[in-house]
């Protein structure tokens, strides 16, 4: 139980979570932070998806429930749920309704070392599932609470408390219109954050998490890109769709919140869901400055497993011993392969330090 979780961040333990939501059918999701008698004490995670039936959340509350993944679904490991929650918090409530149920719910605590969960009360579960939560209803639905979070600030001092309530949402913003751009840009899902004061019974405007592009430049910065690099691998073919940002960009897709230069290299999706935001190149080059301008978008879709493995947390993607000489067969329809590529990614960094770096957003 300790173990579960070990390498997130709050970040990408919430991002964890509105996977599930995307699984369950969500259209949209709200994350809040409630705040009582000046300390932050809880944090919620509420959807409006198809829900679970009592039957249903006690497999997933079970450690180690298996359930089936459908093609489509983000879920992968069976372990998200727990795993999210515990690297962020000590105690786990869950509570949920599916048609033709009233809201049930479960609470696990880390400190349990019996793995078994509470049942939740049917009064306490209809108190908090029928709250107005400021997101689309549609009767069903599945609500998170953490308590006992870890990384909030024991402080009662407002600004403090507020300074940590700024910077985390902006941080959680970035993460996940990053993680889920594709998603929130096409309409599957909305995320949204507010923040509660329990003792003024006062909810904030809710922030709305905006969609952020790793590949969200207006023009390329050589003719011809992107390019489609392709090659092939126990019959399956793999494609690598290079990018050249324009030189030395100010905008924030091209910054993402990092110094450029760890932001180049392998940008790995699976089903939509951004796994890895560069920062590596699976052995093909070396992380260099000279190479800031290059992405490359590749799609992991069909689950080659031989290839690739995502880590439980789902932030980073870890190539197998093969990958490299996938990658260097791969070749564009006019000819081009990687290390034109990468040659190309360094003639526009030259170009643009000769000629001061003008910057285009």
């Amino acid at each position: 139980m300790e173990g579960l979780g070990r390498n997130h961040s709050l970040e990408t333990a919430l991002a964890d979570l509105v996977d599930n939501s995307i699984d369950a059918g969500a259209t949209c999701v709200l994350i809040r932070l409630v705040r009582k008698k000046g300390r932050l004490r809880s944090l919620y995670v509420i959807d409006n998806g198809k829900g679970m039936s009592p039957s249903f959340i006690d497999t997933a509350m079970t450690v180690g429930g298996q359930r089936a993944y459908g093609s489509k679904d983000l879920g992968h490991f069976g372990i998200g749920l727990q795993s999210a929650s515990f690297s962020q918090a000590r105690a786990l409530t869950v509570i949920a309704r599916a048609v033709g149920y009233g809201p049930v719910g479960r609470r696990l605590l880390l400190d349990n070392q019996n793995f078994m969960a509470e049942i939740v009360s049917d009064d306490f579960a209809c108190e908090e599932f029928e709250r107005e939560w400021g997101i689309p209803q549609t009767g069903t639905g599945t609500l998170i609470r953490w308590d006992d979070v870890f990384g909030f600030p024991l402080t009662r001092e407002p600004e403090r408390v507020e300074e940590f309530i700024s910077v985390t949402t902006q941080n959680v913003q970035n993460h996940l219109g990053l993680v889920f751009h594709r998603l929130i840009e096409h309409g599957t899902v909305s995320i949204l954050l507010d923040v509660e004061d329990a003792d003024l019974e006062q909810v904030s405007p809710p922030f709305e998490v905006a969609p952020l592009n790793p590949f969200g430049y207006k023009r390329p910065a050589l003719a011809g890109y992107p390019k489609k690099l392709v090659a092939y691998h126990e019959g399956a073919e793999i494609g690598f769709t290079c990018h050249l940002w324009p030189g030395r960009s100010s905008s924030i897709e091209f910054k993402l919140a990092d110094a450029p230069e760890r932001r180049q290299g392998l940008f790995v999706y699976r089903r939509d869901r951004l796994l890895q935001a560069g920062g590596d190149w699976g052995g093909i080059a070396g992380l260099a400055k000279r190479l800031q301008v290059a992405r490359v978008e590749l799609h992991i879709d069909g689950d080659v497993t031989s290839l690739f493995r995502m880590n439980p947390e789902k932030s980073r993607v870890i190539v197998g011993s093969d990958f490299k000489r996938v990658a260097e067969s791969a070749i564009a329809k006019d000819g081009t392969t990687f290390p034109i590529y990468l040659e190309d990614a360094e003639r526009v960094s030259k170009i643009r330090a000769s000629v001061g770096g003008s910057v285009v957003r």
